[in-house]
């Protein structure tokens, strides 16, 4: 389990998938990027940004996270 921002503010992490590759992909918010779709590697690796679909602090709407046959697929 990691902190994707340490500290007080809080990444609010929503919509948890595992592929069968076990990676994670989650939606969160970071300071960098606002609400965005992120992945982790490993349990213990650090969360990156997969794509900053609004670039900048303004978070993309995210309505749902699917996983189709191993495949991970956003809908913004």
């Amino acid at each position: 389990v990691i902190d994707v921002i340490p500290g007080a503010t809080g990444s609010n992490p929503d919509q948890l998938i595992f592929t069968s590759s076990s990676r994670l992909y989650f939606v969160a918010s970071s300071t960098a990027a606002g609400k965005e779709l992120m992945k982790s590697d490993t349990p213990f690796s650090a969360a990156s940004v997969v794509k900053d679909i609004v670039a900048g602090t303004a978070d993309t709407e995210i309505s749902s996270l699917n996983k189709l046959t191993g495949d991970t697929v956003i809908f913004a």
